[in-house]
């Protein structure tokens, strides 16, 4: 199986792919090309001879032009879901010869990305990152689709204590220095020979890519560019753009990372609930595209709004918070700061909620006691429900409107609320009764059950 770069968009993925082929004796080839190209060929050879002596740094360039036709031929570009940005679809064969070159194993990250030139994309048109290898050696990654007017080049240098090179052309097809302290071959001989000049950024890697594949098969062999080496190229990525959100070093192997978790990074939300996508340092929050927000709304910096969400006019919802598949917020309700609702909850007129505020999937709140759908009362009846700071409603919970629910409260899963809830106090069943004592980090204190 050769599964086209990168491998995977999400370490899990990744993950899954290699075991189950090595579960079901499956071979799996990442297609990171331009390994076989004669000039990366050649400079491999002189350094697994041990030519450049111990290994300072190396720079991988990816200074390339992509404009709005490129990504208007395909809906999948340059969004999160599917592709991520330069770095992920344009960048990714070069970091991976870095990385192969320089020994594979990676200390840490910092980088820095940013949307510049292409307003139209969920994801990054530059990427600038520092790499430490665990052996002591750097690394650094400029790469970019914003180059005026086509592309530029592709590079790669490398230096060590005994030798210096650089590949170049358009897509490392090149050999443009090579610098030895051994002088075992003409460096003026050595670029001629190992030179080629393919019409494209794709090069000719991709015929002995394939050739290696069925070798592979034949003999019963690893691919010479398997799947792990395909997901190191991947983990590279995700590090950089780990570490570009959370605006500090990353240190290496991640545990957990996708594409998917930087969705809405370069987004910013208008007044009118439009979205406009543009860089990193203009971000206020961030609301799927699917999701609908009314006029005279506020929403604080760093809130997610998901799929499917009604935001209506008069709601306030305050920084940090997450809002789920479906939700709705109706007219003037106050959400306070680092709250977190679930999937499929109704927030309706009249609802409250401080500070630090869990609801758990499809929990009800209500706001008229005795409805009628031909006497409505009128927003000005609507009865008042105030859950206090740090207070969590389980699943599927009612709380019936007019009481308060205490402050670090819990309520049960399937509980209906049917006057106040202490402070601090753990309720369950029909209707709701104090069962125990809870703290502040949810621990049972006291069960009165």
């Amino acid at each position: 199986m050769i599964i086209e770069k990168p491998i995977a968009l999400s370490l899990a993925d990744a993950d899954a792919v290699i075991k189950a082929a090595r579960e079901k004796g499956v071979k799996v080839c990442a297609n990171h090309q331009n390994r076989f190209n004669k000039s990366v060929q050649k400079i491999r050879e002189a350094l697994d001879e041990g030519r450049f002596g111990r290994m300072f740094y190396g720079t991988a360039h990816i200074r390339w032009c992509r404009d709005r036709h490129y990504y208007d031929q395909a809906k999948w570009r340059g969004t999160w879901e599917q592709d991520g940005g330069a770095l992920m679809n344009q960048c990714i064969h070069n970091i991976d010869l870095l990385r192969w070159m320089m020994g594979d194993e990676v200390d840490e990250v910092v980088g820095m990305t940013d949307q510049l030139n292409h307003p139209y994309l969920e994801a990054e048109d530059l990427g600038i990152a520092l790499v430490k290898f665990k052996s002591g050696a750097y690394g650094i990654i400029e790469g970019t689709t914003d180059i005026y007017p086509k592309n530029l080049e592709e590079t790669l240098y490398l230096f060590g204590e005994k030798g210096t090179v650089k590949a170049g052309g358009q897509s490392v097809n090149r050999i443009e220095e090579w610098r030895f302290s051994d002088t075992l071959d003409d460096p003026e001989a050595v670029k001629n020979q190992f030179a080629e000049n393919p019409p494209n950024v794709y090069g000719f890697g991709h015929t002995p890519l394939y050739a290696d594949m069925i070798g592979a098969i034949e003999n019963d062999r690893e691919p010479y560019v398997n799947g792990e080496a395909g997901r190191r190229a991947l983990e590279l990525v995700l590090a950089i753009y780990k570490s570009a959100a959370e605006g500090k070093a990353v240190r290496l192997p991640l545990k957990e990372c996708s594409t998917m978790d930087f969705y809405g990074r370069f987004q910013e939300v208008l007044k009118e609930g439009a979205v406009l996508k543009g860089g990193s340092m203009r971000k206020k929050y961030i609301v799927h595209e699917s999701s609908y927000i009314d006029d005279n709304v506020e929403i604080g910096e760093g809130t997610k709004i998901w799929h499917f969400c009604h935001i209506q006019s008069g709601a306030r919802i305050g920084k940090n918070c997450s809002l789920g598949q479906n939700v709705n917020v109706s007219n003037n309700v106050i959400i306070g700061d680092s709250c977190k609702i679930q999937n499929n909850v109704s927030l309706y007129e009249g609802v409250v909620l401080e500070d630090g505020v869990f609801c758990g999937p499809s929990c009800v709140f209500t706001n008229d006691l005795t409805p009628r759908a031909e006497y409505p009362k009128g927003h000005e009846n609507y009865k008042k429900t105030l859950i206090k700071k740090g207070a969590s409603i389980g699943a599927n919970a009612t709380i019936v409107c007019g009481h308060t629910v205490g402050k670090y409260a819990m309520v049960a899963a399937g509980a209906v609320v049917t006057k106040d809830v202490p402070d601090y106090a753990l309720v369950a069943g029909v209707p709701a009764k104090v069962v125990g004592q809870i703290d502040a980090r949810g621990n049972l204190m006291r069960n009165e059950s």
